[in-house]
């Protein structure tokens, strides 16, 4: 009986949500049935899926913006045309793109992602709900919404095994299409459907049954998530203590962790905001200046870096999202709890900060790429006003640097601007043509040189009479059996065996080829140089190196793909 009135409630929640949430709802169900026609025809849907998406949290904008501030319908209405206006301009903008490149993944990613903090910070504005309640009913539904809709899947998925194994064969593409529905249409439903309405007309007694914080929760945040945090601000501190020691401020070891870190301290600052034990207590009141402390030293050391190879849009977000930590660890040591709601409101202005035309990610991080190729060139003697000139007799330093900057800038489309380039420059193929040269080794402390066949004349395979394909990997330890064929690697070296026949020693081929003063660390290299034979009265090997890349010092790493031709005498 509990059951059923569970299901029923559930359902009946649903449907809620439905009314709640029409707009956003048939924004959803269009951008599964567009995912689901692209599967079958095998297409890419593009940013007809973001634009979709986008068109959906703008739609969930404007009915939260209605629960907590329209008093008339026209209100509302005003609301949801600026969420339709909004929704197709975003559209007009990306609608050219063939495809989604890396500047709209990352500034959609952060709309997005503004749309959805807005959504929990909008209803605690002037003195609403409670910013903390609001989060934490929107932290339980979007668990429980993925747990439910992860047990409805995997039935759902037996269910059709089942049929498909004992009745009747059904498209492949079934399961596709069904997760399809669960993951962009049921699951979302599901979880606004679990965030109860906070503004005018709330019900108090939905309202706290959805911000309570559950007891097992409570456990977890007080009992293993505080410790763990606290033993890991610990270690990050002495890490940032030997490294001023040390002297190292370019050290970027904990630039990948800064924001993985952050988040998770401001997710447990947040849930345990309303818990009144020790740990908590403690938590609060010692965090946000800790949390401050890591993120300004690590903000420190970006800009060390940002002086010497300048900005790209990663660093870019990493600098952003350091300054946004400083100023939410102040703010949260300084403010009342009840006040965490700037949290909120600082991640929806620096995340529209990102894309705006001027300062975001993008513009910067080309217009500084620019200012570091321009200089790296006129340094080296290869610019003379706005005419190239093509040199091979620079640092490998300066190399690298004009080899980074011109493929980022082409990997974001933002060449237009460097006059000194031909209008139609493909970085990929005219590089080492334009500018006279194609860096293999790359400066600092790991020498680094990559390897391609010429493919543009056949190999010779005559006199042979197989051909296998091998991968290989060092360091390792491991043995691969093919046949007649045997690899061998034992940490740096790497052997091939035919049997008790022969034995080629791959490692020097590579110390002959590849590591020695005489390559030329070109990229694309003749087969003739790629080819090495191996012969004695029993048998004959013949080696040729596809591709390969190797690195020495600190680590010592090479991995290649080869084609082996072979054969046993008589």
């Amino acid at each position: 009986m509990k059951l059923h009135t569970a299901i029923i409630g559930k359902l009946g929640g649903i449907a809620a949500a439905v009314a709640r949430f029409p707009a956003t709802l048939v924004m959803l169900a269009t951008a599964a049935g567009v995912i689901s026609v692209a599967i079958e025809k095998s297409t890419d849907p593009g940013v007809r899926i973001l634009a979709l998406i986008f068109a959906a949290f703008c739609f969930l904008i404007a009915q939260t913006l209605t629960e907590r501030f329209a008093k008339t319908n026209l209100t509302k209405i005003i609301f949801y045309i600026i969420a339709a206006l909004s929704a197709g301009l975003y559209y007009f903008i990306v609608r050219n793109g063939e495809g989604i490149d890396t500047v709209t993944g990352v500034n959609s990613a952060s709309l997005i992602f503004a749309l959805a903090i807005a959504f929990i910070w909008i209803p605690s504005i002037k003195g609403g709900a409670d910013f903390n309640a609001v989060f934490m009913s929107v932290f339980k539904a979007v668990f429980t919404s993925a747990f439910y809709s992860a047990v409805i899947w995997g039935g759902i998925a037996l269910i059709i095994a089942a049929v498909d194994l004992l009745l009747v064969r059904l498209n492949g593409n079934i399961y596709s299409h069904t997760a399809v529905f669960i993951l962009v249409v049921w699951a979302p439903m599901l979880m606004l459907s679990l965030v109860p309405v906070f503004g005018r007309g709330a019900d108090a007694e939905k309202v706290k049954k959805a911000s309570d914080c559950p007891k097992f929760l409570e456990i977890a945040l007080s009992y293993i998530l505080i410790p763990l945090a606290v033993v890991y601000t610990l270690v990050l501190l002495l890490y940032i203590i030997k490294t001023i020691a040390g002297g190292g401020w370019d050290d970027n070891l904990l630039e990948g962790l800064m924001i993985s870190y952050c988040i998770s301290v401001l997710l447990i600052y947040i849930l345990s905001s309303r818990l009144g034990n020790r740990f908590a207590l403690l938590f609060r009141r010692s965090f946000p200046l800790l949390l401050a402390a890591v993120a300004l030293f690590q903000l420190v050391s970006t800009s060390v870096t940002v002086f010497t190879d300048g900005i790209v849009h990663e660093r870019y977000y990493v600098l952003l999202f350091g300054v946004y930590s400083v100023l939410c660890g102040i703010l949260l040591f300084a403010l009342p709890v009840t006040k965490n709601g700037v949290v909120a409101l600082f991640a929806v202005c620096f995340a529209i900060v990102s894309v705006l035309p001027a300062a975001g990610a993008f513009p910067v991080s080309a217009s500084s790429q620019r200012a570091i190729l321009r200089d790296t060139l006129a340094a080296s003697g290869m610019l003379d006003g706005n005419t190239l000139i093509p040199r091979d007799d620079i640092s490998d330093r300066d190399k690298s640097r004009i080899y980074d900057s011109v493929i980022y800038l082409t990997r974001i489309d933002r060449t237009d601007k460097l006059g000194f380039l031909p209008g139609d420059f493909d970085a990929y193929a005219d590089f080492e043509r334009t500018f006279g040269f194609m860096p293999g080794f790359y400066p600092g402390e790991t020498s680094y040189r990559w390897y391609t066949i010429d493919m543009s004349q056949p190999l010779e395979i005559g006199g042979y009479d197989y051909i296998k394909s091998v991968n290989l990997h060092m360091p390792g330890n491991y043995i691969e059996e093919m046949r007649e064929l045997k690899l061998t690697v034992k940490d740096m070296t790497a052997s091939l065996s035919l049997g008790d026949l022969i034995t080629v020693p791959l490692d020097e081929i590579f110390d002959e080829l590849l590591l020695s003063e005489s390559g030329d660390g070109k990229g694309i290299i003749s087969a003739e140089r790629m080819t090495f034979d191996f012969e004695n009265e029993s048998a004959a090997i013949r080696v040729i190196i596809t591709d390969a890349s190797i690195s020495r010092s600190p680590d010592e790493n090479i991995n290649a793909n080869l084609y082996v031709l072979y054969s046993a005498a008589g």
